[in-house]
């Protein structure tokens, strides 16, 4: 099984991305982890030519794609601006054919340095799943006081904190999502051409 974890902080070096390697770690060690981090590697905004023979767009997005098209799942992770989920995620969700990520679980992640975070769920379950076909699992992950985090949580082996077990348990929950899905894909025809967008 593969997951790819997207991280939506747009600073290079991000609390996210060390979120994310703390997340993956709680994976049993057959479970491949990707990482597409887009504060080090920045997509450019959407443009008329996504979609396109363009060459900068298929240079880009071809492959990622093609990692997208390979995973399994996906754990994505914005911290908070403003209330809100990242322009950088939102941006990456409209740059895809509506089949690349259809019908596989997210796990979402709330990021906050404080004590926020919980708007970026509601954003991220409000406004990203309806074309692109994504299936939110009903648990999610905020992480609050993301600063102190490491050092809190250095060994999740070793750790029992309540956090710990948090993530462990929606991680666990998560992999039996993309179990499930995984088996309704390969018995489930799917018709983009006539049903392109969700409703």
């Amino acid at each position: 099984m593969t997951i790819t974890f997207i991280i939506g902080s747009q600073r290079i070096e991000s609390n996210s991305a060390k979120i994310a390697n703390l997340i993956s770690q709680t994976f049993p060690a057959d479970v491949i982890s990707n990482f597409i981090d887009l504060g080090k590697n920045p997509i450019p905004l959407w443009d008329e030519k996504v979609g396109s023979d363009n060459p900068k767009w298929q240079e880009i997005l071809t492959p990622l794609q093609t990692q997208l098209e390979q995973s399994d799942g996906y754990v994505l992770i914005s911290p908070e601006y403003n209330g809100c989920a990242t322009p950088a995620i939102k941006n990456f969700l409209l740059l895809f054919p509506k089949h690349t990520l259809a019908h596989k679980p997210v796990l979402a992640v709330g990021v906050s340095s404080s004590i926020g975070g919980a708007y970026v769920i509601s954003d991220l379950r409000a406004n990203s799943y309806k074309n692109p076909r994504l299936v939110f699992v009903p648990d999610h992950l905020i992480i609050r006081n993301a600063g102190a985090l490491p050092a809190q949580i250095q060994d999740f082996g070793s750790s029992d904190t309540l956090l710990a077990d948090r993530i462990k348990y929606s991680t666990k929950i998560f992999l039996e999502y993309a179990k499930a899905l995984k088996t309704m894909r390969q018995e489930t025809t799917f018709n983009y051409e006539k049903f392109a967008n969700g409703m």
